[in-house]
């Protein structure tokens, strides 16, 4: 017997969510659930509105206790907020900027290891758009760093490195001309997923595809995220083979997932992509890890000529500039020598550049490091500036040809 969406609803609300149930609700949220429903089935599957219950008043006592201190987490905080999703009017609203800066100020709090990372504003201010109270979006940001992702997601940064070492191992065995065409041109996975991954889509895809992502992420899990990267690659592997020139390719890369305005083509694709599933993925994880250590281990002799690459986008006037560079910082990784220093200039530091030495947040057995790298280009000199000597630029995972079943 058929069951209607209340029974499955309050179904879930009953047993959480269960073998029996999941293919009852994964199908109810690819068909886009009403808005009320998503909201409790988000909080349900993911495990908050579990916490919430453990632990009522903790979110509110963090944030009497600690809002008022300054650290080095709340500092980066404060400057990021104007950043998080500057167009839209949401967050024209200093109401909601508060509460973006308690919920992320608080899990600062909550989680030292990680404290802050670029991307989490993404998280959280997406969450908040969607409807959900301060705490609730507490909650879900603790679920999705601690139950979803792994560990290290975004403490050393290292998961994100493997993950996107993942997703190029996938687009050679799902994509192979167009994994070839790309290695080509200097482009591989760590060039252009590092958004994808921290920010979980919420940065660049439009708000009503993001929430539909979302509604199958927190029933499947982090497996899905690399699902909808690949169905990105397959809806515009024509378009992406025929670039030949870097800059281009990396421009039409990063911003690519705005082009999508309906949901259901890229979700069917996804969801169709059986063979990709968690056991699958923590596989490569595991194996990638591994063969990482080895690389640095026993391949100190890696040559490093002409190997860096780097991105520099020509703005039409100065108020395209001026426009850009008010807006998100873009992401990169590559291998890095301690010597490595960022200097960052934020608008709201009154110009005054900081630099910042890479050396302590390096994983010293790997030396990989990810970086924020804000607008650059030639008509204002105002951006990010990587000085020193880069070792390596990363170039995913070379040479393996395992075929995933």
């Amino acid at each position: 017997m058929e069951r209607s969406k209340d029974q499955i609803i309050e179904d879930l609300n009953k047993h959480g969510l269960t073998k029996k149930n999941k293919p009852l609700i994964t199908n109810l949220m690819l068909n886009g659930p009403p808005h009320k429903d998503r909201k409790l089935i988000w909080l349900e599957t993911s495990g908050a509105r579990l916490q919430m219950k453990t632990n009522p008043n903790y979110y509110s006592a963090i944030v009497e206790d600690k809002l008022k201190i300054k650290t080095e987490f709340s500092q980066q905080i404060d400057r990021d907020l104007h950043r998080t999703f500057p167009a839209e009017s949401y967050f024209v609203e200093e109401k909601h900027l508060t509460s973006l800066r308690k919920i992320l100020v608080a899990y600062s709090w909550r989680n030292p290891t990680v404290g802050y990372c670029q991307g989490l504003n993404f998280l959280v201010g997406r969450l908040l758009t969607v409807g959900f109270s301060e705490e609730e979006c507490f909650w879900l940001l603790a679920q999705i760093i601690e139950a979803y992702l792994p560990n290290d997601y975004f403490s050393v940064m290292t998961g994100v490195i493997i993950d996107q070492q993942v997703f190029q191992v996938l687009l050679k065995n799902k994509l192979p001309k167009m994994a070839k065409h790309l290695s080509s041109i200097g482009i591989d996975a760590s060039l252009y997923t590092v958004h994808w991954l921290v920010c979980m889509f919420a940065y660049t895809f439009p708000k009503n595809v993001v929430m539909r992502i979302w509604d199958i992420f927190f029933i499947e899990g982090s497996v899905f995220l690399f699902k909808i990267g690949l169905s990105l690659m397959w809806i515009f592997r024509k378009e992406i083979t025929k670039i030949t020139d870097f800059n281009e390719a990396f421009r039409f890369l990063e911003f690519q997932s705005q082009n999508i305005a309906d949901p259901d083509i890229i979700l069917g694709l996804a969801i169709s992509m059986k063979s990709i599933n968690s056991k699958t993925i923590d596989k490569l994880r595991e194996k990638l890890r591994i063969q990482s250590q080895d690389e640095t281990t026993c391949n100190d002799s890696v040559s490093t000529e002409d190997s860096a690459k780097s991105y520099t986008e020509i703005c039409t006037d100065e108020s395209e500039c001026e426009l850009k560079s008010k807006q998100e910082c873009s992401y990169f990784t590559f291998r890095s020598t301690s010597g490595v220093s960022i200097i960052d200039e934020y608008i709201n530091d009154s110009n005054v550049p900081k630099v910042v030495d890479l050396a302590n947040t390096i994983d010293n057995d790997k030396n990989l490091v990810i970086g924020c790298k804000n607008h650059a280009c030639p008509i204002k000199q105002s951006s990010s500036v990587i000085r020193g000597d880069i070792e390596e630029a990363y170039n995913g995972l070379r040479n393996d040809q395992n075929e995933i079943s």
